[in-house]
Formats: structure tokens, C-alpha cells, sequence
């Protein structure tokens, strides 16, 4: 009997410079990721596994990242230190636990 397929597990890491930033997916599963959904929280997304996003305007940006493995097992990471100072720079919120490194910060 096969074992059942854990479900994948969702992270990413990004830099950013002025207001567009490069996300990389770090995510994991036993049998390999099927397909990538990321949100911007601007209205835009990608299916792209290492997308790019510039964002027309500052402010707080919740990028969420959904990752589907090969049998339709999902799993979705957020980080909420997406957010541009007035000097045009991706800062960390204060406070949260990965500010700044663009960690996972909550499983959904």
C-alpha cells in the first residue's frame, strides 16, 4: 500500500528595489510542485514559480503564494512586510516576527 502524499509545504523569500521586487519560491513537496498562484494584493498575480512585481504606488502589500502539488494537495504561505516606506524602499512592518526578510509569517 503507498503511503499517502503529504501536502506540499509553501515559502518564498524576495528582494525588492524601489517598488518592484523579484519573489523566489522555496517551497517544498515529496513529489514536486504541480503549479504556483501568487497574489500581489494589488489585484495582480502570477503563475510564474519566481515572479517579478512592480507596484505603481507605495504602501502595505500582502503577497500570498499558493502552491498546488502533482495529486491536488495545496498549501498557501503569506508575508505581510511587503510594505514601501516614503523613501521608496521595502522595509518589514514593526513588529512582525520576519520582518524585513521575507520569510513565511503565517500559514493560511
Amino acid at each position: 500500500m503507498t503511503p499517502p502524499n503529504s501536502p506540499p509545504t509553501a515559502s518564498f523569500t524576495f528582494s525588492c528595489t524601489d517598488l518592484t521586487c523579484d519573489f523566489t519560491d522555496t517551497s517544498t513537496d515529496d513529489t514536486g510542485i504541480a503549479s504556483w498562484t501568487w497574489n500581489f494584493g494589488d489585484g495582480s498575480g502570477s503563475t510564474d514559480r519566481n515572479p517579478s512585481h512592480v507596484w505603481s504606488e507605495p504602501g502595505d502589500y500582502e503577497v500570498r503564494l499558493t502552491v498546488t502539488g502533482p495529486h491536488g494537495s495545496r498549501q498557501g504561505a503569506f508575508v505581510e512586510v511587503v510594505q514601501f516606506s516614503p523613501d521608496w524602499h521595502a522595509v518589514g512592518k514593526p513588529g512582525d516576527r520576519n520582518a524585513g526578510l521575507g520569510q513565511l509569517v503565517h500559514d493560511v
